[in-house]
């Protein structure tokens, strides 16, 4: 399950697709990221690791090495553009178990976000996020910054 893809000037991006989070049978699944590709040639531009790994921006904020198991934050929701900016704004879903986050402890960044991705930013091979608003409808039912 994803959102059709988007174009945005020379950039198509493209959601994750896996298996739903809501009742999975363990804690772990396929992990959700989301990419950026060169419409004119196909080649990857960047990757965005909605489940950051370890050399990476909010990788601390999953404690007790959760973010190796656990899965899901994917994109299904329909992804937004504004080409003026050269921002994508980008729904990312819940982690692994919308409805028990216990074996994730901490604030588990970019799970059930919306991203706003630099798209005209080519140094990074990881896209630049710009800003995030994060909320945790698991345990505490509010926006935080990331």
């Amino acid at each position: 399950m994803h959102a059709a893809p988007v174009v945005a000037g020379d950039v198509v991006i493209v959601g994750a697709a896996h298996r739903p989070g809501g009742v999975v049978k363990s804690k772990t699944n396929v992990k959700g990221f989301v990419r950026g590709f060169d419409a004119r040639t196909g080649k990857r531009l960047w990757i965005f690791h909605t489940i950051p790994r370890s050399s990476e921006f909010g990788y601390d904020t999953w404690e007790k090495d959760s973010a190796s198991y656990t899965g899901n934050t994917g994109v299904w929701g329909q992804i937004s553009v504004d080409e003026q900016l050269g921002m994508a704004f980008i729904p990312v879903e819940l982690p692994t178990g919308d409805y028990y986050g216990g074996h994730r402890p901490g604030n588990g960044l970019f799970g059930e976000t919306v991203l706003a991705v630099d798209l005209k930013n080519r140094a990074s091979a990881n896209g630049t996020t710009s800003w995030c608003i994060t909320e945790s409808g698991t345990w505490i039912f509010r926006a935080r910054p990331c």
